[in-house]
């Protein structure tokens, strides 16, 4: 059981620690990547939303853990549960969110939805594995590397806009710098 707790813990870490680092630096770099890439026009009626989906998916590593371990430890009714409630969910939502916001709607159901597989992530740790020390696991693996990579990712949204980067090159640059 501690061997279970301890993989858990150390992937959720390691996989949220990769989604953060991955899509984080997308979050700042959208709207000039979109500029190049299409149009400053585009960019400015699209960024927005791109940059919601980019915190969608900065936080969608920890789903994979708990997926895997409820699927891997026959507990494929809990999987279940959790896709028909949640799925049920973010259509409910979706179709609110659309309503009142258009398509930055469709975006804020993301980050929404993403905000609930690390409650499901904490639940999933208490209730089928119930560590001995949930709160620090759970403090270290979860809020921990959250906290640092939307405050990091607060500076650096600060900083690059401070410097005012334009171009591919910088993108390229700018992407592993902020990264790192």
């Amino acid at each position: 059981k501690d061997d279970v707790a301890r993989l858990y813990v150390d992937s959720t870490w390691i996989l949220l620690s990769f989604s953060l680092i991955l899509f984080l630096p997308i979050f700042i770099l959208i709207p000039e990547f979109l500029s190049l890439w299409i149009s400053i026009e585009f960019s400015k009626n699209s960024a927005t939303v791109a940059q919601l989906f980019a915190l969608n998916f900065s936080l969608l590593g920890v789903t994979v853990p708990y997926f895997t371990y409820l699927k891997g430890s026959g507990k494929i009714q809990w999987l279940t549960l959790i896709f028909f409630v949640f799925s049920g969910l973010s259509i409910i939502v979706g179709i609110i969110l659309i309503k009142l916001y258009g398509l930055e709607g469709a975006g804020i159901r993301a980050v929404c939805m993403s905000w609930s597989a690390i409650v499901i992530a904490a639940v999933v740790l208490k209730k089928a594995i119930n560590p001995p020390h949930f709160i620090f696991d759970i403090t270290r693996s979860i809020i921990f590397p959250i906290i640092i990579g939307y405050v990091i990712v607060f500076i650096d949204f600060f900083v690059w806009r401070a410097f005012d980067f334009h171009g591919w090159i910088s993108l390229f640059i700018g992407f592993p710098i902020l990264a790192g």
